[in-house]
């Protein structure tokens, strides 16, 4: 079944609302993601419905050109890009994706993660990116080493394992928490 844009949209900013930015003990009390509710109150999120594939990483295509107009902008913090087919690709050919696009766009200070109805990635049993759709949200580097160092100084990460850490390559806090 594919929907149109804007179900996808109203879909993927419920489970963001219900699900991500919810509060959660295993994170201590905070949500999932502690930022998206006031990037999506602000209005910050840039949400587009479109169906990429691996080639769309290519300097000369339509995603890569929207990511690099994302990089020169100060209007949105989050730019999510979201595939309308829930089946388009498995975890891993999307997992493969984000590796190639974050090699791509890390010379515009950018870094991106993605989300999958069937990424296993969990803390304590809660699984924070096995979203409703395939997608990946892109970000502005220093925003997001801001926001993992604001984190570190919470209660956030108390429950995280090495494996998770390293997964989202934290292992900066990994050597500051065996101290």
């Amino acid at each position: 079944m594919v929907l149109d844009s804007s179900e996808v949209r109203q879909r993927m900013f419920s489970y963001v609302q219900n699900v991500l930015e919810s509060p959660h003990p295993v994170f201590s009390g905070l949500p999932i993601c502690p930022f998206a509710r006031t990037s999506r109150l602000q209005n910050k999120i840039d949400c587009w419905v479109y169906r990429f594939a691996g080639m769309d990483w290519q300097p000369s295509s339509e995603v890569y050109t929207r990511i690099e107009k994302f990089s020169r902008q100060s209007a949105f913090d989050v730019l999510l890009v979201v595939h309308p087919e829930v089946e388009a690709m498995n975890f891993i050919e999307l997992k493969e994706l984000i590796t190639a696009l974050n090699q791509q766009v890390a010379d515009l200070g950018l870094g991106a993660f993605g989300g999958h109805p069937d990424d296993l990635f969990e803390i304590q049993g809660v699984r924070t990116r096995q979203d409703p759709f395939i997608n990946f949200t892109v970000q502005k580097s220093d925003k997001l080493a801001k926001a993992r160092e604001t984190l570190k100084t919470t209660a956030y990460y108390d429950r995280w394992t090495n494996d998770a850490f390293a997964a989202i390559d934290l292992s900066e806090r990994l050597s500051q928490s065996q101290s």
